[in-house]
């Protein structure tokens, strides 16, 4: 662990927070003092300031640690500073199994100095007071995308990763203040990418050598955000899918007396009376009205909806050929399916609906043709995807996946956190009413299924559909089984 001037504990790694019982996190919150038997906390505090002082030295001694569930346990500690520095220590901890091995201090100092240098977290990183980087260790490199022997002896702002140049003259001004940096978070990119990450970082003023530096320990939390973010979003979708199906329902009990009450007007009427035409437009009018208020309750997950098992790859080859009438003869279409059949609990009609309405999304983005791929697959979705993932994804697990990709106009990121919103469009007035993604999206929930969209000013639009698949029995007449994770 790393231990700061005020017996603070700057950063602990897993293998303390096996020893100590306690999550890495919490081990950070309480001080050294919470990690010690009260009656050797004083000790302990004698011994770090030992380490610290100037004439001091490495420092080895047996420390009883006090876990979180109350028991003692012997341990033994090298104190050591952190490289050459004075304020902050690096501690090692290792429960005590056999006698410590002789040695001087210079090969405890070395021992530390290579530990410290060595952890494969966090990301660690010595500045000077310009920015001057005289120190980095692996994972810190590896997050931008650089070797450690191109960044020493660099200024931050020289490396091409896009550093967050108001976060960091933030940084420095609390710093000049005399206040702590604690999870500042900053915003960077690796070498050679445009895709903008965020990084959570403290900073502690140390001395090496007589003169300050910088020791800032960082940590990457884009993927954190990002599920932030798509909770956020969700909720936001699932509060406006309530509303939607309120305001429909009664809207739909008022279309009712409409279309009745012009049922019977027009029937009052002689078929040459030239109302009666009257009465048809209204009539149409109010059709048209109560086909907007069912997209409106599919959004909502209110609309009727008759699941069975159906398998993915014979709803694209039944409207494969209405997809190419719609995209006409601009725009090539292909579609491909899984190799092996690609069975859902869902209404075929409403995976008909997907199809169609994320067609016509597609064909609206390529006004001057291009081409559309459909392709049905089975996949595994693992942790590590999730965690890498650019856009949403669903829960690790098995999926049959629908993926509609477009080589149209793309979108920005402004539209694209919008997408699924009821009325949200981005066509001229006149030419949508903005429930067409809505509904897909009411739909695939209904699958208990995600969709994930990947776009890109000028660079096309990729939507995937994540399903939960049935077992291969669904092939004959009996109601197949789930497996794998639902999303």
């Amino acid at each position: 662990m790393l231990v700061g001037p005020a017996l603070q504990v700057l950063m602990a790694n897993p293998a303390l927070a096996r020893l100590t019982g306690r999550d890495a996190a919490v081990a950070m919150t309480g001080g050294v003092d919470a990690l010690v038997a009260p009656d050797q906390r004083e000790a302990v505090r004698e011994w770090l300031a030992r380490a610290r002082a100037p004439e001091g030295g490495p420092v080895e001694r047996a420390v009883r640690v006090l876990r979180a569930d109350g028991a003692v346990i012997d341990t033994r500690w090298a104190i050591a500073p952190a490289g050459d520095a004075t304020d902050v220590l690096l501690v090692h901890v290792q429960e005590t199994r056999a006698p410590p091995p002789e040695g001087g201090e210079d090969l405890a100092r070395d021992a530390m100095t290579r530990v410290f240098w060595a952890m494969p977290d966090p990301a660690v990183l010595v500045l000077e007071r310009d920015e001057t980087i005289i120190g980095a260790n692996e994972p810190w490199c590896a997050a931008i995308d650089y070797r450690v022997a191109d960044v020493i002896g660099a200024r931050l702002d020289s490396l091409d990763i896009g550093l967050d140049a108001a976060a960091r003259a933030s940084v420095h001004r609390m710093l000049a203040h005399g206040k702590a940096v604690r999870n500042v978070e900053i915003a960077y990119h690796r070498r050679g990418d445009t895709a903008m990450r965020r990084a959570s970082v403290s900073v502690e003023v140390v001395h090496v050598s007589g003169h300050e530096v910088l020791l800032a320990i960082c940590r990457d939390v884009t993927a954190e955000r990002g599920m932030e973010e798509h909770r956020r979003r969700t909720q936001r979708l699932e509060a406006l899918g309530r509303l939607a199906s309120s305001v429909a329902h009664d809207f739909n009990n008022l279309l009712t007396v409409i279309l009745a009450s012009g049922q019977l007007v027009g029937n009052s009427f002689d078929a040459s009376d030239a109302r009666r035409g009257d009465v048809a437009e209204i009539l149409k009018a109010a059709r048209s009205a109560a086909g907007l208020t069912k997209q409106l309750l599919t959004f909502g997950r209110s609309a009727t909806y008759e699941p069975r098992p159906v398998d993915l790859n014979n709803v694209v080859r039944n409207v494969h050929p209405i997809l190419a009438r719609l995209l006409g003869p601009d725009i090539r279409l292909r579609s491909v399916a899984a190799r092996e059949p690609a069975w859902v609990l869902a209404d075929p009609t409403a995976l008909e609906q997907v199809l169609l309405n994320l067609t016509v999304n597609a064909r609206d983005a390529m006004p001057e043709g291009g081409r559309l791929l459909i392709a049905v697959t089975a996949v595994t979705v693992t942790d590590a995807m999730v965690r890498g993932a650019a856009a949403d994804m669903p829960p690790p697990g098995s999926y049959v996946r629908l993926a509609v990709r477009d080589s149209g106009i793309g979108m920005d990121e402004h539209t694209r956190s919008r997408l699924f919103e009821p009325f949200f469009t981005t066509k001229s007035v006149g030419r949508g009413t903005g429930l067409g993604l809505s509904t897909v999206y009411g739909i695939v929930n209904q699958c208990e299924g995600c969709i994930t969209v990947e776009s890109a000013s000028g660079r096309g639009t990729t939507f995937r559909v994540y399903l939960p698949p049935l077992a291969a029995s669904g092939a004959g007449g009996e109601r197949p089984v789930r497996r794998g994770a639902a999303a």
